[in-house]
């Protein structure tokens, strides 16, 4: 049996976070996948802001939303326009697509394989 190997280059996230955060693409209430940042503080902003509506005099609503399989249902295509329509361009936005381009998948299990997929949607994930 041949064994493969992908050689992918490793794009610095923080690379990727600099440039969300020097042109303020990111919300201040993104909380997730940024440094310094936790579910801790989203809940003490949270907590801050209803207090200071109650003080004001003032009613709160609070919707709680959890997508599911988020990272999985990412359309490619999409996700490359909205890239570009936040200033990744060039080399940038062509090493990502390249990255998303013709990704395949497969299960395995034991010696039984099934067949290759081209995943058209998700976004790879890992750990640093």
């Amino acid at each position: 049996m041949l064994k493969t190997s992908v050689i992918t280059p490793i794009y610095k996230g923080d690379q990727l976070r600099h440039h969300l955060e020097v042109h303020s693409i990111l919300s201040k209430h993104q909380y997730g996948f940024r440094p310094n940042s936790s579910t801790t503080a989203a809940l003490h902003d949270l907590v801050s802001d209803l207090q200071s509506a109650r003080d004001g005099g003032m009613e709160a609503l609070t919707i709680f939303v959890d997508i599911r399989k988020a990272f999985d249902s990412v359309d490619h295509e999409i996700l490359l326009r909205k890239l570009h329509g936040y200033g990744f361009v060039g080399v940038t936005l062509d090493w990502m697509s390249d990255y998303l381009k013709e990704r395949k998948q497969r299960v395995q299990y034991g010696e039984l394989r099934s067949d290759e997929i081209v995943c058209k949607a998700s976004v790879p994930q890992g750990s640093r």
